[in-house]
């Protein structure tokens, strides 16, 4: 990964869990997208984050207009930024 590019993304507080599993995959997110596709690790990880979300371990938040939305719907929108910290958190305890 670009270590230029990871700074920037050490300055975000809140990323998308396809940034969260791309960082941990150490892949700059940007070219996770242009992939086309996810391995079984990718999906694995992504599977953890989102269990995470839902067992109230994991600090998120989403946009205003998906407030009332439920989580799995969150998901499939992509409309869910995690709190890194909390993300670094729930990642120690695993």
């Amino acid at each position: 990964m670009n270590n230029d590019c990871l700074k920037y993304w050490n300055l975000c507080p809140n990323i998308s869990i396809t940034a969260a599993v791309a960082l941990w995959c150490n892949v700059e997110p940007g070219q996770l997208a242009g992939l086309g596709y996810s391995t079984g690790c990718m999906d694995a990880k992504r599977e953890v984050i989102e269990q995470s979300i839902i067992d109230g371990r994991l600090e998120y938040t989403s946009t205003s207009t998906w407030r009332y939305a439920d989580l799995r719907e969150l998901f499939n929108k992509d409309q869910i930024r995690i709190d890194k910290e909390s993300l670094k958190m729930a990642l120690c305890e695993s």
